[in-house]
């Protein structure tokens, strides 16, 4: 079979599995860089109107920082900085 067959535990062990790896978040000199751009606005950076999306935002990390985020991890990133 094509599959690999699921992994036995031990009776009342809890199967638990390790988190994905993530990103470091940005230092506070890169993030407040982001900032800077942000206010630019989105016109600034190539988009047709002033309206930021988080979508945009991981558009703008990536060209800016080389860094690679999922649209939920910008959002954490933002809540993170306030």
């Amino acid at each position: 079979m094509w599959r690999r067959p699921l992994r036995r535990t031990p009776a009342g062990s809890a199967a638990r599995r390790e988190p994905p790896p993530s990103l470091p978040l940005p230092s506070d000199e890169l993030f407040a860089v982001l900032e800077r751009e942000l206010l630019k606005g989105p016109v600034a950076h190539g988009w047709p109107d002033q309206t930021w999306t988080l979508s945009r935002i991981n558009t703008l990390i990536g060209r800016r920082f080389h860094k690679s985020y999922t649209v939920q991890g910008v959002a954490a990133l933002l809540r993170e900085h306030g």
